[in-house]
């Protein structure tokens, strides 16, 4: 399955609607794209952040939820841990500890240490806690999974900082922890369109999986490039008259087949990828309820019927069973 179906196209830019809007910057993917903004110093860095990230927001927005991996829990509790001591298997550049009068260093070796990016982070919350006048008067920043030291999120305007313990994320990691801000941003602010600033795939198949769940949620744009916006609302639409299958039930086997292709908890099935995860996803929809459902509710329990569908096909007797499974059902191996 390709993203970019014929029946969706992708904005250069976002049209300016009469609809409360909600911003979700992946901070990280953010300091990827932009590096250092031409700063010369650390002191220079999170003036300059800000002003792109609200040349970058959307109309009628008023609130910026900018969230970061969460570096305070230990590689032992992180999600992220197989993924991360394989990066660090690699030689790592030494440690910085950034300061207003400290000179930035080059970009690539400061990235090479996990822990230069949780610092940068938490450079960058402190500083903006202590020159938040340099935030626009009617705009607020919450800040999550950056303050490395507590965990808190913090929300910041020009007059006040203060926490809030509810998007708090103990053990989530940068991409699900901006589905959280996504569903504060339409439950408890009301806003009705939200854009997420993001590269990763992960999180546009997440995107497609909370819009169904977001009943407010009228508009979910991921914004790819700073010219390149990808309509999940219409993408969804899309392929569920594509394929005549139900929004909710093809979101959430499209989510639970892809997470089994490989993620950051997932090792990915060997010359299988993400399209071929997505054909099996679509092609099996309604017909991997427990597999699909499981995770939604406060019972992770992982049963014998979840085992069954998530391995479905795998497990033909004899080598005439398989040549019969793949003329006859080409998706149910990965």
């Amino acid at each position: 399955m390709s993203l970019d179906t014929p029946e969706v196209s992708q904005l250069s830019s976002l049209l300016a609607l009469n609809l409360q809007s909600g911003f979700q910057v992946d901070a990280m993917a953010f300091v990827n794209r932009f590096q250092y903004l031409g700063a010369k110093t650390f002191a220079d860095i999170t003036q300059r952040y800000v002003t792109r990230i609200l040349s970058l927001m959307p109309s009628n927005c008023t609130c910026v939820n900018v969230v970061g991996d969460r570096y305070d829990i230990g590689e032992d509790k992180s999600l992220k841990r197989d993924e991360r001591q394989r990066r660090n298997q690699s030689e790592q550049s030494r440690e910085f500890y950034p300061s207003n009068t400290l000179p930035v260093p080059d970009f690539k070796m400061l990235m090479k240490n996990p822990r230069n990016k949780a610092n940068l982070l938490e450079f960058m919350t402190e500083s903006l806690c202590v020159d938040k006048q340099i935030i626009p008067e009617n705009v607020t920043f919450i800040l999550g999974g950056t303050n490395t030291h507590s965990g808190h999120t913090v929300v910041i305007s020009t007059s006040t900082v203060s926490t809030l313990d509810e998007l708090s994320c103990s053990l989530h990691e940068a991409d699900t922890i901006i589905m959280a801000h996504l569903w504060y941003s339409m439950e408890q602010l009301g806003r009705t369109r939200a854009v997420v600033r993001a590269t990763d795939t992960d999180i546009i198949i997440l995107s497609m999986y909370y819009y169904c769940c977001l009943a407010s949620l009228q508009e979910l744009w991921v914004q790819t490039k700073p010219d390149r916006f990808l309509p999940i609302h219409e993408l969804v639409a899309s392929l569920s008259g594509k394929y005549m299958k139900h929004q909710e039930k093809l979101t959430a086997t499209l989510l639970c087949v892809y997470v089994l292709s490989g993620c950051d908890t997932v090792s990915y099935p060997f010359r299988r990828g993400k399209k071929k995860a997505g054909a099996v996803a679509i092609d099996m929809v309604g017909r991997l309820p427990n597999l699909a459902a499981s995770g939604s509710s406060e019972d992770f329990t992982v049963t014998e019927a979840i085992k069954a569908e998530a391995t479905l096909g795998t497990r033909s007797k004899t080598k005439g069973d398989i040549l019969k499974q793949r003329k006859s059902v080409k998706y149910c191996r990965f």
